[in-house]
């Protein structure tokens, strides 16, 4: 669930979007989510784009009373139409709902096109910068608004650092002095991938890394089974990732496979296997029926 709601009314209202507070609800949800580790981000042709859950949006926002992902697809829609959002053309081909920041984005966050409207006045270039996407490591409307495909799709891994950095841009004394930053690995270099014991290149004991998925959404959930998917996509990809960022990577697998109704279950979740009848089928084959 997300605990605090943020809406720029005063900028909704004198930029002239036809938004009510749900939209903007959704926006601050998205906008928050987007820069988060736990986002997919895919680069496709058409730019980078992050991928939204409808129904994660559902229950992470239960006062907007919205109940169906139709119901949240239309409020979405609402924000497309405002330049808001832009929705990927070819959604089916990735079999997500792709989404990336519009043009008129800059609107309800404090850069130089939106001090313009608040104020009234120009404000010099320098002084304003875009909202950091912190997931990327490069200015969000650069990164998801334009569709810039020279952006290495870094990701970040650091849990606890802030997703808003208007207060940090307006009031510069107030900033805390950021820790240095953990140092990315490929999986099987990472202290998560030494969680698992082995013995002579097979895993023995991967109890404590089962115990960082200790809550009823992965009970049933094959771990093992992810835990060396998620290693070989290391490999392949040449991906590297802090630990927390690792962690949040396996969630990802596992909450992208409900998604498309595939997930892994230990055996004794698994439904037992039909018998095949091999007097039945012989008869089939010679059509003896």
């Amino acid at each position: 669930m997300k605990y605090t709601i943020l809406i720029n009314q005063y900028a909704a209202v004198n930029s002239g979007l036809d938004l009510d507070l749900i939209d903007l609800a959704i926006f601050d949800f998205i906008k928050d989510f987007a820069n988060c580790a736990s986002c997919v981000k895919m680069h496709t042709p058409e730019g980078i784009y992050f991928w939204i859950s409808h129904k994660l949006i559902l229950e992470a926002m239960p006062l907007l009373n919205i109940k169906t992902s139709q119901g949240m697809i239309k409020r979405i829609d609402n924000l497309i139409k405002a330049g808001i959002l832009q929705k990927h053309p070819n959604c089916e081909l990735y079999n997500k709902t792709l989404y990336c920041f519009g043009e008129n984005y800059e609107l309800l966050t404090f850069t130089e096109k939106a001090a313009r409207i608040l104020t009234g006045v120009d404000t010099p270039k320098q002084k304003l910068m875009p909202p950091i996407n912190e997931s990327l490591g490069v200015p969000l409307n650069e990164s998801l608004g334009y569709n810039n495909n020279n952006i290495d799709n870094t990701i970040n891994d650091n849990e606890n650092t802030p997703n808003n950095n208007v207060v940090g841009e307006l009031f510069p004394e107030e900033q805390k002095v950021e820790e240095p930053k953990e140092k990315k690995t490929l999986f099987r270099n990472s202290d998560v991938y030494k969680m698992v014991k082995f013995e002579n290149g097979v895993g023995v004991d991967y109890s404590e890394f089962e115990s960082k998925f200790a809550t009823p959404e992965f009970e049933k959930v094959d771990l093992v089974y992810y835990f060396h998917a998620v290693a070989d996509w290391s490999d392949q990809k040449n991906m590297k990732r802090t630990k927390n960022g690792w962690l949040a990577t396996v969630r990802n697998f596992i909450r992208g496979d409900v998604e498309k109704k595939k997930l892994h279950l230990k055996p004794e979740y698994k439904a037992p296997t039909q018998r095949l009848n091999v007097a039945g089928a012989i008869e089939y084959l010679k059509d003896d029926y």
